[in-house]
């Protein structure tokens, strides 16, 4: 009987210690997310696109430090130019479709957004296939640039295609 309430103590004490230690990495992870929002926000205050297309991003999910805010997401979306200007415009059709606090709801714009997205993808997508055909002769550099286009246009696509698809919005 001694033995058993031994054993009992022994996995309790092994399951704080676990629960203390599993609280102070969440808190860690939690407070680094916090200093990388920071720098993400002070990045966009220069007008960093990128750093402008990911805040947006976060702000329309939840995460471990923000909860889904759509007008805030909207905030930075609208202001993201260059490269990541389509991406950000999904995200924003994206933000019509569900309305917020101060941004109506209105699947016209979204339907509009969706289907201008569209062909601006679809002319990327066509440009990558031009540029794919010469892969042997891109330099480190281009070679990158290339894959890192490619991935945000299959993301770009991924998501664009899904919503159209979940509000009834035909896309070429």
């Amino acid at each position: 009987m001694n033995e058993m309430k031994t054993i009992n103590t022994l996995a309790i004490i092994v399951l704080l210690i676990l629960a203390v230690s599993f609280t102070s990495i969440l808190s860690a992870e939690e407070e680094s997310a916090a200093q990388n929002l920071s720098w993400l926000e002070k990045e966009a205050k220069k007008g960093d696109n990128v750093a402008l297309y990911i805040l947006g991003h976060i702000y329309i999910q939840q995460t471990k430090i923000s909860a889904p805010d759509l007008d805030k997401a909207y905030k930075y979306l609208i202001k993201v130019k260059g490269a990541y200007k389509n991406s950000a415009n999904i995200l924003i059709g994206y933000i019509y479709s569900k309305g917020s606090k101060n941004i109506e709801k209105n699947i016209k714009k979204t339907t509009k957004i969706f289907k201008e997205a569209s062909l601006i993808l679809t002319s990327e997508f066509k440009e990558l296939t031009t540029l794919g055909k010469g892969l042997n002769s891109m330099n480190e550099k281009s070679m990158r640039n290339y894959m890192q286009r490619s991935i945000q246009a299959q993301k770009d696509h991924n998501l664009l295609y899904g919503w159209a698809k979940e509000y009834g919005i035909e896309l070429q």
